[in-house]
Formats: structure tokens, C-alpha cells, sequence
């Protein structure tokens, strides 16, 4: 069974510990659920569960000997995975031995932290590295998003792609994709110079990138001329209104470009 601290306070980093041992469990609770928002599972199984779940913890705490499946194993299920890659992992065990720690850090881990845990030095570590892990993310979101339309760009859109199809065929839930394409934008943009065609582009843009603002949702500008919505866990319905408001707010669309004079 999972034991769950939450809170309503958003600034708080998420952190998911696997540890099998209910009393390690309680010690993390008692001295850190002031500072970061746990949840916790006790076995593998669970922790592949909630590591996928919306919204995504921040950081992974492992034990590394727990029954059926061992910290190890979990580790390299969850770097491998496209949907938790990025997600730093930091092992607490008891085991202090140099093959351990080696090997640890060969499958992914950031750090390796050495039982019995001194509350104050595990917080620093956990702050420490959801930054960095934050920044990084950071980076590689605006390398993803095309500089035209501010919007993910197609290489992007493959990836997220890819890992919602990931998780829609490992929890058997539904996934939309709307494509859109603004008809004769080549004759649209001709008379146009640069700066003005990126203006129109902008536009259209602006009109439905809120059309998938839910967690696992995205927009991308896939070709010059088609726009995609991915709807993750999207029922009909939700579906084809999303599909319908598209349609309206581009048909809607009066766009006046700026000369340069």
C-alpha cells in the first residue's frame, strides 16, 4: 500500500520514494513533508505506477534492496523510459559498498546517498538537483519551440508524440491528434515579406495554442502550412469540441500585418 502526503501549496517539488521499509518511510515523512510534497510506494510495481501518473514527480528517492524488483531494476526502467528519462533519481541505502555505488551511477542515478540520512543534507540534495534538472529541462524546451510561432516545433512534436502513444498503449487510454491545415497559405503569404509572413504565422499560433493546455497536451507547427493538437487521454467529446473550436477561431482569424513603414 502507498502513503501520500499532500499539499496545496504549489512551490513545493514532488518527490516519489521506493523503499520497502515502512520505517524508513515515516523518519523521511517526519522530517521533510514541511518541505516537499512525497509520495510513497513500497514496491516497484507501485513506483512505475505513480512515476508515470500526471503531474510527474519532480525527483525519484530508491532503496536499492527491496523484493521483486530492486532499486536497480526500477532505476533502469525509469531511464529508459522516454516519459521519466529526465527525471533525477538519487538512491538511499545502506549499502555503502563501491560496487554498488559504481554501478548506481553507470544505469543513471545523480547521487548516492548512504543510510542512516541526515535530513537537513538529503534537503539540500533534492533542491540541488530538481534545479538543475529544471534548468536543463529549460534549455530543451526552448530549443523545441520554433522561433516563428513560439510553438513546439515538428521534432518535438515527434517526441511527445512517441511518449503519449507510450503511455496510451500501457494504460489503454484514449489519444487524439487534430491536424490543421491553413488552405492556400502559399498564395496568402506571396505578396508578403518575411517579417510579415512570420506575423501570420503568429497569429494563427496565438489563436490555438491554448487548445491543449492540459498536462501530456501539445501544440506544434509540423509543416509551413499544418498546425497539430495532441489531446492525451482526450474522450470523443472533448475531442470533437476541441476539433470544432479549432475550426471557428481559424475561420475567425482577421489578421492585419504590420508595414515597414
Amino acid at each position: 500500500m502507498m502513503d501520500q502526503q499532500t499539499t496545496s501549496h504549489q512551490s513545493k517539488f514532488k518527490v516519489l520514494y521506493i523503499d520497502d521499509n515502512p520505517l524508513d518511510l515515516q523518519i523521511i515523512l517526519n522530517q521533510l513533508s514541511d518541505q516537499f510534497e512525497f509520495t510513497f510506494a513500497n514496491n516497484g510495481r507501485e513506483a512505475l505506477i505513480y512515476g508515470f501518473q500526471q503531474p510527474q514527480p519532480d525527483i525519484f528517492l530508491i532503496d536499492i534492496h527491496m523484493p521483486s524488483m530492486n532499486g536497480f531494476e526500477l532505476c533502469e526502467k525509469f531511464t529508459k523510459a522516454p516519459e521519466t528519462s529526465h527525471i533525477p533519481i538519487i538512491f538511499l541505502t545502506g549499502n555503502n559498498t563501491l560496487n554498488c555505488k559504481t554501478r548506481a551511477f553507470n544505469i543513471g542515478c545523480v547521487d548516492y546517498v548512504v543510510k542512516p540520512i541526515d535530513p537537513r543534507e538529503l534537503r539540500l540534495r533534492i533542491n540541488n538537483h530538481v534545479k538543475i534538472s529544471r534548468q536543463s529541462n529549460a534549455i530543451k524546451t526552448l530549443a523545441a519551440l520554433e522561433s516563428e510561432t513560439k510553438i513546439n516545433n515538428y521534432y518535438k512534436y515527434l517526441q511527445e508524440l512517441q511518449t503519449e502513444w507510450n503511455l496510451c498503449k500501457r494504460y489503454d487510454y484514449p489519444l487524439t491528434l487534430l491536424h490543421c491545415e491553413i488552405d492556400n497559405l502559399q498564395d496568402i503569404l506571396a505578396p508578403l515579406n518575411a517579417k510579415q509572413s512570420s506575423q501570420i504565422m503568429l497569429a494563427v499560433a496565438n489563436a490555438i495554442r491554448d487548445l491543449g493546455n492540459r498536462p501530456g497536451d501539445s501544440v506544434a507547427h509540423i509543416n509551413p502550412a499544418t498546425f497539430a493538437i495532441l489531446l492525451s487521454d482526450s474522450q470523443i467529446s472533448h475531442a470533437v469540441n476541441c476539433a470544432k473550436e479549432l475550426v471557428a477561431r481559424i475561420s475567425a482569424l482577421q489578421i492585419k500585418v504590420l508595414s515597414e513603414d
